[in-house]
């Protein structure tokens, strides 16, 4: 992979509250040329409308990018001490790349109004159900949270199978057809995977940004954890869905969340 790979450069950026918004990779554009930069960006933010994160090395478990046969762990191109939201890398050959990054786990402690919130707008009936069985719905919502996200770049024209792989992450989003292969509006799925098995009666979110605006569509997965959409090969896409679990035996927090999404686009 360190053939494949050149590493250029870290910048610098804001800092900005992960709880209660979206994050993602967000590339300067996602299709490239041999040789040419790619500035891979962390966001986060509301609407598909982000902001640079900002964070160091603690903050990441794993930056890994895919690449044909090749993976590679780039997680030491940040600082340790240094807050900084992106880094840039080359590829000099073409093909598929996934990029693929868990972050550490955080802490976080809510209201009870708000955790409620929260809950209901990522569709964690569940957990609701559950801190109503456990009396907690005055409860704080004490929580670890982590990121397990995915982006798919092209360089140049060889279309491979690199954006079907599976990933370290434990909440896994995988397209079940490449991206980069459509051509006008048409049918796509992807598969959600919870620590290997299929997500079912999941809420998935559909997020496409073009031309300055963003549309957003509740979806659902199936049995087998695959959730169907149409899709057209303009702007920028974004799927992203929420999986929580109980901790009952840890004295900090009462959940585990994961957060993941998958983003890709066109010219």
């Amino acid at each position: 992979m360190k053939k494949k790979i050149t590493a250029i450069f870290i910048s610098l950026g804001l800092v900005l509250c992960l709880a209660g918004h979206e994050f993602w990779i967000q590339p300067q554009r996602f299709h490239f040329k041999r040789g040419q930069p790619i500035r891979i960006r962390f966001q986060v933010g509301e609407n598909f409308e982000g902001e640079n994160w900002s964070g160091n090395k603690a903050s990441m478990r794993d930056i890994r990018l895919h690449f044909a046969e090749y993976t590679d762990d780039i997680k030491n191109l940040l600082s340790d001490s240094t807050n900084g939201d992106s880094l840039t890398v080359q590829f000099f050959d073409e093909g598929t790349v996934l990029a693929s990054c868990q972050t550490s786990n955080k802490f976080i402690q809510l209201e009870p109004e708000k955790f409620l919130e929260y809950l209901k707008e990522d569709g964690l009936e569940e957990t609701i159900k559950l801190r109503e069985e456990y009396n907690e719905k005055d409860s704080s919502g004490r929580e670890f949270y982590q990121r397990n996200i995915k982006s798919l770049m092209q360089i140049g024209s060889v279309i491979d199978s690199t954006y079907k792989k599976t990933t370290e992450l434990p909440l896994d989003i995988i397209p079940l057809s490449h991206p980069y292969l459509i051509k006008k509006k048409q049918h796509f799925q992807a598969k959600v995977l919870f620590e290997g098995d299929p997500l079912s009666n999941q809420l998935i979110k559909l997020w496409h940004r073009s031309k300055g605006k963003t549309e957003m569509l509740d979806l659902k997965t199936d049995e087998q954890g695959i959730v169907e959409m149409e899709i057209n090969p303009y702007g920028q896409w974004m799927l992203s869905t929420v999986k929580i679990v109980r901790l009952p035996d840890d004295t900090t927090a009462s959940w585990q969340s994961y957060w993941g999404s998958f983003t890709w686009g066109y010219y």
